[in-house]
């Protein structure tokens, strides 16, 4: 599976999201989400809530209906699979917003995304 990969907005260098395509024709069935630290910085292990952004024309909405959650650290990533057909009302362009709370105390929540992706529907 060849991601793309993509940066963190908040946590500089941490982390990495990515997806496995720029593009989901009308045969794509899922878009695969992968979530992971980039290195052993000694961060412990963060909670994350991850879901789909909709552009409207003017900035990205959330699709707060269909999301997941789930933990990284250091010797565990995460891996899923957003439902194209349940996940993405229309054709457009897309993106994946995580955002990620800290178990150890002395970091802040972060967020981060992936690079906008076009969904084909008919």
């Amino acid at each position: 599976m060849a991601y793309t990969n993509t940066t963190a907005s908040t946590a500089p260098g941490w982390f990495s999201i990515n997806t496995d395509s720029n593009t989901y024709g009308i045969n794509a069935t899922t878009i695969d989400v992968s979530l992971g630290m980039m290195d052993n910085y000694g961060l412990g292990t963060w909670d994350w809530t991850m879901n789909l952004q909709r552009w409207n024309g003017k900035t990205y909405e959330p699709l707060l209906s269909y999301s997941f959650t789930g933990y990284v650290s250091e010797t565990s990533s995460s891996h899923r699979s957003f439902n194209i057909s349940k996940a993405c009302p229309t054709s457009g362009s897309y993106r994946v917003v995580a955002y990620l709370r800290p178990r150890l105390s002395g970091f802040k929540n972060v967020y981060m995304y992936t690079t906008a992706f076009k969904v084909s529907r008919l």
